[in-house]
C-alpha cells in the first residue's frame, strides 16, 4: 500500500474513532481515548508481528477484543 494512502486512512480512522467515542464522552476525552486506542493498535502490531504471517487479520482481532473487553469493564 502506498504510504500516503496509508497515512490518509490512518487519519480518517482516527477521526472515526473520535466520532464513536464522542457519543459517550466529551470532545477532549474522546480525542484522548482515540489516541490511546491508536497507540494500543500500533504497539500490539509491533509485538504481534513476529508471531504470525498474516498480521493484519490477527492484530485486528486482538485489538478489537481488547477494546470490547475495556468497553464491557467500563459499562459494568
Amino acid at each position: 500500500m502506498n504510504k500516503s494512502i496509508a497515512n490518509f486512512l490512518l487519519v480518517i480512522g482516527y477521526f472515526i474513532g473520535v466520532a464513536i467515542f464522542s457519543v459517550s464522552f466529551a470532545l477532549t476525552s474522546s480525542l484522548l481515548a482515540a489516541f490511546v486506542a491508536l497507540m494500543l493498535a500500533l504497539v500490539s502490531h509491533t509485538i504481534l508481528s513476529t508471531y504470525t504471517n498474516n498480521i493484519w487479520r490477527f492484530n485486528t482481532s486482538v485489538v478489537a477484543s481488547l477494546l470490547v473487553l475495556a468497553g464491557v469493564s467500563y459499562v459494568a
